[in-house]
């Protein structure tokens, strides 16, 4: 099975964007034609969010001036 997730991965890579997403289209598609019947989909894995944890760390981010709120006639 890790082969398969291999040779997935390194495909996707050698794509361009436009042909990578109806791949990984394709790809869930036959996974949720073999899931069984009422068994949810596990959207995020267990470690995506070590993957993305300090990912900006390094990213400056600053807040621009909001402006003045505009002034509304009271009824």
């Amino acid at each position: 099975m890790k082969s398969l997730a291999l040779e997935v991965e390194a495909t996707l890579s050698r794509l361009d964007a436009p042909t990578a997403a109806k791949f990984e289209r394709l790809v869930r598609d036959a996974v949720d034609l073999v899931r069984p019947a009422g068994t949810a989909a596990n959207l995020l894995d267990d470690s995506y969010f070590d993957s993305v944890i300090g990912a900006f760390s390094d990213v400056e981010f600053a807040r621009p001036e909001q402006g003045e709120l505009p002034t509304v006639k009271t009824w």
